[in-house]
């Protein structure tokens, strides 16, 4: 008889831990599914945060000077302040000027 016990309580507590994974599964999932809504733009006024895909030239949404990515200026942009332009017609086409210092 305790041993059908014991066997209770194990598989009562087995499923109390299932129960609980499939409450707070949504939960998980509807964090994922904001992450996923997070709007990324085009090079237009935009800030790309393509991690596979990085331009070669950089500048911050609150300045008009865009940068070599290897320009010294560029560590001081915070990275959600960045822009990306893969070309430097590009940059200037929404408005930046070339930096002084890197000359790109």
């Amino acid at each position: 008889m305790k041993g059908v016990i014991l066997l209770d309580k194990r598989l009562t507590i087995v499923l109390s831990v299932l129960i609980l994974t499939i409450a707070v599964l949504p939960v998980f999932q509807s964090v994922d599914a904001l992450n996923a809504k997070i709007p990324t733009y085009s090079v237009s006024k935009t800030i790309t945060v393509d991690a596979a895909y990085k331009g070669r030239y950089v500048a911050s949404i609150h300045s008009h000077v865009y940068h070599k990515v290897t320009c010294r200026y560029v560590k001081k942009i915070k990275r959600k302040n960045r822009i990306y332009f893969k070309t430097k017609k590009s940059a200037r086409k929404h408005g930046y000027r070339p930096c002084k210092v890197c000359r790109p």
